[in-house]
């Protein structure tokens, strides 16, 4: 990625940062993230990576399966994203600001990564995912969930100059580069107002 598109980018979610959850997460679209959560059969008492998390709008969902036992890092590039999430304030919540190319965390930690509504905005999307499979336990799981079909996500960034070319690759592609980032199992179901790429380590 040019250092002028990535600058650009980052502009953009900074800028549009307050506020982010009532805009794109109204009650219609809410009432689909706690059926999105439970379709991954998460299981309590686990550390979860939460890679582009934004404001952190899978925060209660994510705790009301994990339990106060089960720890979420909140991993975002965008500071003002971040502080935005700090108002879910939770002892079993942790804030990281760090792009998914370089994850601040130890090697074989985490035991889920969940990536919602962030794949298309990686700046190294094969860089990124060779990091999240550095810090997957063995066996770990990754899911990569949009709300939207690829063509709808691809129409709806078209409307943004500075995402526009931010669009889900083909299954062919996104299964290659799994593939090639070490991952296995690796299976991708997409429907209209769906998508869910699941993966694991080993």
């Amino acid at each position: 990625m040019l250092e002028k598109d990535h600058a650009l980018k980052h502009q953009f979610f900074d800028q549009k940062a307050k506020g982010w959850e009532d805009r794109n997460y109204p009650p219609e679209v809410r009432a689909r993230l706690t059926p999105m959560i439970e379709k991954l059969h998460l299981q309590p008492a686990t550390r979860v990576l939460d890679v582009g998390c934004g404001e952190g709008v899978l925060v209660p969902y994510l705790q009301a399966i994990l339990g106060n036992n089960g720890q979420i890092i909140e991993l975002d590039p965008s500071e003002v994203m971040l502080q935005g999430g700090l108002l879910k304030a939770a002892p079993n919540v942790f804030y990281v600001k760090a792009g998914a190319e370089s994850i601040p965390l130890v090697s074989q930690t985490i035991d889920t990564v969940v990536a919602f509504a962030c794949f298309p905005h990686f700046d190294n999307p094969s860089e990124a995912l060779r990091e999240l499979h550095r810090v997957l336990k063995d066996k770990g799981e990754i899911h990569i969930l949009h709300l939207l079909s690829r063509e709808q996500l691809r129409q709806h960034h078209a409307q943004h100059f500075a995402v526009e070319r931010d669009v889900l690759p083909t299954h062919e592609e996104m299964t290659k580069l799994f593939q090639e980032a070490g991952f296995t199992n690796i299976e991708i179901e997409e429907a209209p107002y769906w998508y869910h790429l699941y993966a694991t380590k080993g």
